[in-house]
């Protein structure tokens, strides 16, 4: 921002003589004139030089005529839009330029009256054309070979996509298929009627089955239900359900076990378990069999082979239905005793096992106490 010399006076109490004086003794002697325009700076400068007392020196002010009012409105915009300049003395209302007399100016020469009618134009020279330079051989050949090699990477390009999009269309029509085999053909499952009773979430329905199982309705829920997939829901009952007799064993009581009559269990109960594996874990050491492998059988057998042979015996198992060569020698090392549980054997396979110093046993069975009876059997004879 800035300020005028005679609104500053008016605040510091001082005459415009004596700060315009003051400013003179500062270095600042072009400011002569109450009107003019002091800066931020020098305003401060001003402000302290008086507050010390500096003796201000003599200054001739300046009388300017005052303006016209169109005049005066012109240099008030000038300070509007330039704020902290110094208004400079125009010398046409300087009174020492004034009484100066004015220059005469000479009179312009008379201008010869020109024809009238325009002389014609010179004609303009034609500018040859110039000729376009002959294109280059090996160029030209090589852009029609990179022609030629972008056509065939989008002919290729052209064709994987269509590869792509026939594979598409296959895998969402298998997609189609497999949909509509799972989809049920006519009726309703139960889990929807489970849900238009009220039940909502998987939770629900489970608790409300475990409860028509506890107080014996499900058997009057039985002639109701029906399956759209029986192959399906046999091979889920099979991973899921344990057929027992009796008890269950220890190593499967997180299981869905059944009690069922001993011809048609799939496991022993609890007893007969523990007399089976006492005495394959005899047989097993009486051969001397403490390092043993069971190639093939289903995990839940697994599970209560570990749990159930003595602990003396280190009992290692392998997946797989199919053994070779290279997969036998690795089963006959640094191992006393192996049991093919279910599992073919290829000509390299059974040359390895039969001339190893393991002992070696082809058992076929379809559930684990015939397993191990099998075993036992073996492993007597």
């Amino acid at each position: 921002m800035s300020i005028r010399v005679r609104k500053l006076s008016k605040q510091l109490g001082k005459p415009t003589v004596e700060l315009l004086g003051i400013l003179k003794a500062l270095g600042f002697d072009r400011y002569k004139s109450p009107e003019d325009m002091l800066s931020d700076a020098v305003e401060g400068k001003l402000r302290s030089a008086v507050k010390r007392g500096v003796k201000p020196e003599v200054v001739e002010l300046e009388r300017v005529r005052k303006p016209k009012a169109a005049e005066a409105q012109a240099r008030m915009a000038m300070d509007v839009l330039v704020p902290g300049v110094v208004r400079q003395v125009d010398e046409r209302f300087d009174p020492a330029v004034a009484r100066k007399p004015l220059k005469a100016q000479a009179p312009a020469p008379p201008t010869a009256p020109g024809p009238t009618s325009a002389a014609p134009a010179a004609p303009v020279a034609a500018v040859p054309a110039t000729p376009a330079p002959a294109p280059d051989p090996a160029v030209a050949q090589a852009t029609a070979a990179l022609k030629a090699a972008l056509e065939a990477e989008r002919a290729a390009l052209e064709a994987e996509r269509r590869a792509l999009q026939a594979e598409r269309d296959a895998l969402q029509a298998e997609r189609a298929a497999w949909e509509a085999t799972r989809r049920v053909p006519s009726g309703t499952s139960l889990a929807d009627v489970l849900r238009d009773r009220g039940l909502v979430g998987v939770d629900e329905a489970e608790r409300a089955i475990r409860a028509l199982a506890g107080s014996r309705r499900i058997g009057e829920m039985l002639p109701f239900l029906s399956t759209s997939d029986p192959e399906g829901l046999q091979r889920w009952l099979r991973d899921v359900l344990v057929l027992v007799d009796g008890p269950p064993p220890e190593a499967l009581e997180s299981e869905a076990m059944v009690s069922v009559a001993p011809e048609r269990s799939e496991i022993p109960g609890a007893a007969a378990w523990r007399r089976l594996a006492t005495g394959l874990s005899e047989k097993l050491l009486l051969h001397g069999a403490r390092r043993v492998l069971v190639v093939g059988g289903p995990v839940r057998a697994h599970r209560l082979l570990r749990q159930g042979l003595d602990p003396r015996v280190d009992l290692r198992f392998r997946p797989g239905a199919r053994v070779v060569g290279p997969d036998a020698e690795a089963d006959v090392t640094r191992t006393d005793a192996v049991a093919l549980w279910e599992v073919e054997e290829d000509e390299r396979a059974r040359e390895v096992y039969d001339t190893s110093r393991a002992v070696v046993a082809r058992i076929r069975a379809s559930d684990v106490r015939s397993f191990v009876e099998e075993w036992i059997r073996a492993l007597t004879e």
